[in-house]
């Protein structure tokens, strides 16, 4: 996957780069186009797919140092007794 977004951001940067080699020619904002949609639109959400599977979000978390510590156990006991809440 690594590879395949290389190309495809060589190949969008080289259309947008040849975009503005033909400036002033009809082709122009074509081959503009064709790089932004290559880029924006294709490699980039490529790109956030592949690396959001490799990030552990939990790094990133802050813990609150004033907030009480959650036991679920003492919960779970609490709560054993408890009807369950019927749609109506």
């Amino acid at each position: 996957m690594k590879y395949v977004l290389w190309v495809l951001l060589i190949a969008s940067l080289t259309l947008i780069g040849v975009g503005i080699s033909h400036d002033g020619t009809p082709e122009a904002a074509k081959w503009y186009g064709s790089g932004s949609f290559l880029l924006f639109l294709v490699t980039m959400p490529l790109f956030l797919f592949w690396r959001r599977n490799a990030t552990n979000i939990g790094r990133y978390m802050m813990e609150n140092p004033y907030r009480p510590k959650r036991n679920v156990e003492e919960e779970e006991q609490a709560n054993e007794g408890e009807k369950p809440i019927s749609n109506r």
